[in-house]
């Protein structure tokens, strides 16, 4: 029977010791994912992988969990949840499809939040929501295969909704004022 692994250094290689919490977040943060994808793609619900404190050098009792943290550490090109556009990189791409500036704040409201998240996002701030991570990968690769015509079927989508919410005046509305209203303040 084998017996229990001790505390590794995690001085020493993953390679030459066995995975531990700490190596979760190293792993994340190769991968490039936040901690909601980062869940998904390991395919646990266990959030608390302790990254700091006597913890972070525990070994991970699971061998399933630990053999897919080697696997992907060795192949982190392999994973299977793509990685998030910035929101500079959808920020640029959609004004590189219109050519015309686009402000922080109507950025924010095109992908339903309030005024100041473009602000946040852009300057470094702050973070999306998964959600609004998700909207920043389909409106990026629409604009990536379709140019100005994806962005554009992207913003009916936009249009819809603000019409659907009782602005009167759609998209037009909705950039001109950059507020969803009141009750949208929060991202959900």
């Amino acid at each position: 029977m084998p017996t229990k692994p001790k505390k590794p250094k995690t001085t020493a290689p993953f390679t030459e010791r066995p995975i531990c919490n700490l190596d979760m977040a190293e792993l994340r943060d190769r991968l490039g994912l936040g901690t909601l994808d980062f869940v998904w793609q390991m395919g646990a619900i266990n959030r608390k992988w302790r990254v700091s404190g006597s913890q972070a050098q525990e070994p991970i009792a699971n061998p399933s969990m630990t053999l897919l943290v080697r696997y992907l550490m060795h192949r982190s090109k392999e994973q299977f949840v793509p990685k998030m556009p910035s929101a500079t990189d959808v920020h640029r791409a959609i004004e590189g499809a219109t050519g015309e500036e686009l402000s922080s704040r109507r950025f924010g409201a095109m992908f339903g939040c309030g005024q100041w998240s473009g602000a946040r996002w852009l300057n470094g701030g702050g973070v999306a929501s998964p959600v609004v991570e998700r909207l920043f990968y389909l409106v990026f690769h629409a604009i990536q295969e379709e140019g100005e015509k994806g962005l554009k079927r992207f913003l009916n989508v936009v249009d819809e909704e603000a019409r659907a919410r009782g602005i009167s005046g759609g998209l037009e509305e909705l950039l001109r004022s950059a507020m969803w209203g009141a009750y949208l303040d929060k991202e959900e």
